[in-house]
């Protein structure tokens, strides 16, 4: 489950002349770290791969399975429902990363919808014919 968790620390976005590391940026909170990979024009690195949003891919992602989360014993007792959602990179070589987690249930939902995740299926986002990385916007619904 550790691969699942955050991985702001390794986020990188690159601009014209200098990287600007998010840790120097005294880690921001999830909302600011969507502001900026949604806002800035600059490339976006993980972990040293260059990783695409929508608007700059000649075919997205698409998604050939995403399993549904199970719904935890103590989430059902506790009545909870609402909403998980996280960034999500799909990568070029099929593997599904958690970059960013920013909506949480409590009673284990959250690990739940984590664990489904990985379990999509995916073709690889494409610029001018190659696989590329991705990134996405993922949710996932609890509902009574």
């Amino acid at each position: 489950m550790r691969k699942f968790c955050n991985s702001l620390l390794c986020v990188v976005i690159c601009g014209a002349l200098s990287a600007v590391s998010l840790r120097a940026q005294n880690n921001p909170s999830p909302k600011e770290f969507e502001k900026l990979v949604l806002e800035s024009d600059s490339p976006l690195f993980v972990e040293g791969e260059h990783v695409y949003r929508g608007r700059e891919v000649t075919k997205p992602v698409v998604l050939k399975l995403k399993p549904e989360p199970m719904f935890t014993d103590k989430a059902r007792k506790k009545k909870t429902h609402g909403l998980v959602e996280f960034r999500v990179i799909f990568s070029s070589s099929g593997e599904v990363k958690i970059l960013n987690v920013l909506k949480r249930l409590p009673n284990g939902l959250t690990d739940e919808a984590l664990k489904a995740a990985a379990r999509i299926q995916f073709e690889p986002a494409l610029l001018d014919g190659k696989p590329v990385s991705q990134t996405i916007l993922l949710q996932y619904s609890f509902n009574r």
